[in-house]
Protein backbone atom coordinates (compact mmCIF):
# COMPACT_ATOMS: atom_id res chain seq x y z
CA UNK A 1 0.00 0.00 0.00
CA UNK A 2 0.92 3.25 -0.92
CA UNK A 3 1.25 5.95 1.85
CA UNK A 4 0.84 9.70 1.82
CA UNK A 5 1.52 12.43 3.70
CA UNK A 6 -0.66 14.00 6.35
CA UNK A 7 -1.67 16.58 3.92
CA UNK A 8 -2.49 14.22 1.22
CA UNK A 9 -4.23 11.91 3.47
CA UNK A 10 -6.50 15.06 5.28
CA UNK A 11 -7.36 16.45 1.80
CA UNK A 12 -8.08 12.86 0.51
CA UNK A 13 -9.98 11.76 3.82
CA UNK A 14 -12.05 15.73 3.53
CA UNK A 15 -12.70 14.73 0.06
CA UNK A 16 -14.79 11.71 0.54
CA UNK A 17 -16.23 13.04 3.57
CA UNK A 18 -18.01 15.22 1.45
CA UNK A 19 -20.41 12.03 0.09
CA UNK A 20 -21.80 12.02 3.83
CA UNK A 21 -24.48 14.04 5.62
CA UNK A 22 -23.08 16.66 8.57
CA UNK A 23 -23.37 14.44 11.45
CA UNK A 24 -21.95 11.47 9.75
CA UNK A 25 -19.59 12.91 8.31
CA UNK A 26 -18.31 14.79 11.97
CA UNK A 27 -18.44 11.74 13.97
CA UNK A 28 -16.23 9.39 11.05
CA UNK A 29 -13.96 12.65 11.26
CA UNK A 30 -13.69 12.25 14.87
CA UNK A 31 -13.08 8.34 14.98
CA UNK A 32 -10.05 8.67 12.36
CA UNK A 33 -9.24 11.68 14.60
CA UNK A 34 -9.26 9.47 17.78
CA UNK A 35 -7.26 6.46 15.87
CA UNK A 36 -4.30 9.14 14.68
CA UNK A 37 -4.10 10.14 18.96
CA UNK A 38 -4.73 6.77 20.68
CA UNK A 39 -2.84 4.09 17.61
CA UNK A 40 -0.88 6.10 15.58
CA UNK A 41 -0.32 7.59 12.15
CA UNK A 42 0.85 4.34 10.16
CA UNK A 43 -2.01 2.65 11.79
CA UNK A 44 -4.73 4.88 11.03
CA UNK A 45 -3.89 4.99 7.19
CA UNK A 46 -4.15 1.56 7.42
CA UNK A 47 -7.32 0.85 8.40
CA UNK A 48 -8.66 4.16 6.44
CA UNK A 49 -6.58 2.92 2.96
CA UNK A 50 -10.01 1.85 1.83
CA UNK A 51 -12.52 4.82 2.69
CA UNK A 52 -10.38 7.27 0.96
CA UNK A 53 -9.70 4.94 -2.35
CA UNK A 54 -6.01 4.06 -1.44
CA UNK A 55 -7.11 0.31 -1.95
CA UNK A 56 -8.26 0.40 -5.74
CA UNK A 57 -5.88 -1.14 -8.59
CA UNK A 58 -3.75 0.75 -10.72
CA UNK A 59 -5.92 1.97 -13.92
CA UNK A 60 -9.19 2.20 -11.78
CA UNK A 61 -11.66 4.77 -11.43
CA UNK A 62 -10.49 7.24 -8.47
CA UNK A 63 -13.97 7.44 -7.57
CA UNK A 64 -15.49 4.02 -7.54
CA UNK A 65 -13.14 1.88 -8.14
CA UNK A 66 -14.40 0.40 -11.44
CA UNK A 67 -11.54 -0.36 -14.11
CA UNK A 68 -14.80 -0.31 -16.90
CA UNK A 69 -13.59 2.63 -19.42
CA UNK A 70 -14.74 3.98 -22.75
CA UNK A 71 -13.62 6.39 -24.83
CA UNK A 72 -14.96 9.76 -25.80
CA UNK A 73 -14.99 10.91 -29.56
CA UNK A 74 -12.49 13.32 -28.43
CA UNK A 75 -10.03 10.51 -27.57
CA UNK A 76 -10.49 11.19 -23.95
CA UNK A 77 -11.52 8.43 -21.34
CA UNK A 78 -14.25 8.15 -18.62
CA UNK A 79 -15.34 5.85 -16.20
CA UNK A 80 -18.00 3.54 -17.10
CA UNK A 81 -19.84 3.08 -14.14
CA UNK A 82 -20.23 7.38 -12.88
CA UNK A 83 -20.48 8.12 -16.79
CA UNK A 84 -22.18 5.23 -18.59
CA UNK A 85 -21.84 5.65 -22.54
CA UNK A 86 -24.37 7.22 -23.92
CA UNK A 87 -26.59 4.67 -25.36
CA UNK A 88 -26.25 2.21 -23.67
CA UNK A 89 -28.65 0.94 -20.92
CA UNK A 90 -27.64 0.47 -17.28
CA UNK A 91 -28.35 -2.16 -15.54
CA UNK A 92 -30.75 -1.67 -12.83
CA UNK A 93 -29.62 -2.53 -8.82
CA UNK A 94 -32.37 -3.22 -6.93
CA UNK A 95 -31.34 -4.28 -3.35
CA UNK A 96 -34.41 -5.60 -0.97
CA UNK A 97 -34.57 -5.84 2.75
CA UNK A 98 -33.86 -9.22 4.05
CA UNK A 99 -36.13 -8.84 6.46
CA UNK A 100 -39.39 -6.22 7.76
Amino acid sequence: MKYLTKKEFNLRFLWELQCYPPRVARDLLKECRGDIRSKGWWYAQGKWAKFIGLDKEEGACLVCGSTDWWQRPDGGWLCNRCHPKPGEKRKARLTYPTSL
